[in-house]
């Protein structure tokens, strides 16, 4: 009689089946539409904003727009903004009039505090990369802050103008620079009406906007 040890292999029975191809498709469908109501959703809290890319030195400062905490990129409406950023050992800086138009894209906010303690400036010296890279964005802020003003004043594309007899140029108020710019006149006296006439010839109503008339100095009178 055979005495020797007998192995028994044996394989449980399953009655798993490979899913649905219907029922994998629905639950990609949820999920595509899962994912097309949280982006909708997120448009719908961020309509009618513009995004803004903030960028400050030292990287630890605090940034407060219109008195709210922000970083990295914040969402405003199109508009005027007040800026406050502030870090130990560095002066704080304050822009009351920030521009935000909607038209602008990838707007940059760039805000480079002056260092005031020994600690603030060796964190200076040991950080010029850094320091050397944030006036790239110092500059892209400058020139969208140039672009907005341009479309607010489309005046300003035709000045300065200069003949013989006047001169017509600008100024703008750096505190307020949403607020409508003021045209500058030098001519002699019978000429300011001319010069004003020029405003029109330029295409534009010059009731528009505010006219300030320089004294004219005639440069060979003191010959």
């Amino acid at each position: 009689m055979d005495t020797g040890t007998y192995n028994y292999s044996y394989s449980q029975p399953t009655n798993k089946r490979p899913l649905a191809p219907w029922i994998v498709g629905g639950a990609m469908a949820l999920l595509i539409i899962g994912l097309v109501v949280w982006i909708a959703a997120s448009r719908t809290s961020q309509s009618g904003k513009v995004p803004i890319d903030i960028h400050v030195v030292p990287t630890q400062a605090t940034v407060l727009l219109d008195n709210t905490p922000v970083s990295g990129t914040a969402y405003v409406t199109p508009g005027t903004h007040t800026i406050k950023v502030s870090a130990d050992g560095f002066q704080s800086y304050t822009l009351t009039h920030y521009l935000v138009d909607s038209s602008i894209e990838d707007m940059v906010l760039a805000v480079t505090l002056e260092s005031k303690s020994d600690a603030a400036k060796t964190y200076a010296q040991e950080n010029q990369e850094l320091y050397s890279k944030q006036e790239g964005y110092g500059a892209t802020q400058a020139e969208q802050q140039s672009a907005i003003m341009f479309k607010k004043n489309p005046v300003l594309e035709k000045l300065p103008y200069t003949n013989l007899i006047y001169s017509i140029g600008y100024t703008v108020d750096k505190n307020k620079p949403d607020q409508p710019i003021t045209l500058t006149i030098r001519a002699p006296v019978g000429s300011r009406n001319a010069a004003v006439n020029q405003i029109n010839e330029l295409g534009f109503d010059p009731a528009d906007y505010k006219i300030k008339f320089i004294d004219y100095v005639n440069p060979f009178e003191n010959e």
